[in-house]
């Protein structure tokens, strides 16, 4: 998992006149991460610092009341938190960070049930975009059995829903989570070019 978060120079090439270009397109990194148990999202994240993953932001832990979609699985009483990981994210390693997130999720299963959900994904200056192992009419294949959703937009200065927005997203409870995530992109982004 390490690989995914890079350091902002691996993302550029420079020419011999001293001028970039993009060899991957670069965002940040997102898990929305669905529990009941608190101890179980602290034991994660504990796994995740086993592992190198570094978080670099935390959201607040919002009630998940928007949908019982996921109450017959996990229970009532469900929450959520965003995190953004450390480091440029090369959009195109989104099935390998989907697979990746999907073993996790099998790793806290108990007696066959998920005990976390896990929603992986990406923001980048102009979107946030989260994955899916389940097709849909606004989804693009990736391959893999994976699909990226695009859920929220920027226009007009802020982050705004779109039809097919998840409900607990369109809101807008993440909207400031996801632009402090944006200005650490912008930043990352910036040092690049003062290098």
């Amino acid at each position: 998992m390490k690989f995914l978060c890079r350091n902002p120079k691996d993302f550029f090439k420079i020419s011999r006149d001293d001028e970039y270009s993009l060899r991957e397109f670069p965002g940040k990194a997102l898990i929305g991460v669905l529990f009941q148990k608190e101890d179980i999202y602290q034991q994660f994240l504990r796994h995740l610092e086993t592992i190198e993953v570094e978080i670099e932001l935390e959201s607040e832990f919002y009630k998940f009341d928007s949908t019982d979609y996921y109450q017959e699985e996990m229970g009532s009483g469900l929450y959520r938190i965003f995190l953004s990981l450390k480091g440029l994210y090369p959009v195109e390693q989104s099935v390998s960070l989907k697979n990746e997130t999907n073993s996790w999720e099998n790793e806290w299963k108990e007696a066959g049930k998920r005990t976390l959900n896990l929603d992986p994904g990406y923001l980048d200056l102009h979107k946030v975009v989260l994955l899916s192992g389940k097709e849909g009419p606004q989804k693009i294949y990736l391959g893999g059995g994976i699909w990226s959703d695009l859920n929220l937009i920027r226009k007009a200065g802020r982050f705004e829903a779109l039809p097919w927005t998840f409900p607990d997203l369109r809101e807008s409870r993440y909207h400031p989570f996801f632009e402090r995530v944006r200005e650490n992109l912008k930043l990352d982004l910036k040092s690049i070019r003062k290098d």
